[in-house]
């Protein structure tokens, strides 16, 4: 990770109740999320808060980056399939959101590299993250008996280790 990237120390998780009863009881995000600043003539965003989305192809992830970016947070809706991204992009170019689609499989170290360094390439390494949502992840269903070893390793892998990589590698 170039040196050029700052990232912030800080992760938040979410919950999408949790997100509801905040945004419901009239809490309003926009307050803070960015500042203008007159350069040349131009009102241009400056500071402008950083959202990611792991796991944003439908669901929970789908929804909170639409809250976000609605809110005038700038975010990255991420996905392992990049198939499932067209109705995300039409709302994105339909609404003008400021939100970016980026191709990401928490389950490869690689993907996950690339996936931060073209977020951080986007701002030149000028701006960190603010807020991540660690969403990445699948269920298994049926009786636990019935279900193979080898399936239930996959289901920790994802939902639990790759977050906590994710967290010790870019924010604490």
């Amino acid at each position: 990770m170039s040196n050029k990237c700052r990232f912030q120390r800080r992760f938040i998780s979410f919950f999408y109740s949790y997100i509801q009863a905040k945004f419901n009881n009239g809490c309003n995000i926009k307050e803070g999320i960015a500042t203008l600043e007159l350069k040349f003539g131009n009102l241009v965003i400056k500071d402008q808060k950083v959202a990611v989305i792991t796991g944003s192809s439908t669901g929970i992830g789908f929804e909170t980056c639409l809250l976000f970016a609605r809110s005038g947070i700038r975010t990255y809706a991420t996905m392992r399939d990049l198939r499932k991204a067209d109705l995300i992009k039409k709302m994105t170019d339909k609404e003008k959101l400021p939100l970016k689609v980026i191709q990401m499989d928490v389950d490869k170290d690689d993907s996950v590299v690339e996936a931060f360094q073209q977020i951080c390439e986007d701002y030149d390494g000028e701006m960190g993250i603010d807020i991540l949502v660690n969403n990445a992840g699948f269920g298994l269903f049926g009786a636990l008996e019935d279900q193979s070893i080898e399936d239930i390793k996959k289901q920790f892998e994802t939902n639990l280790f790759e977050r906590l990589e994710l967290c010790s590698k870019y924010f604490l």
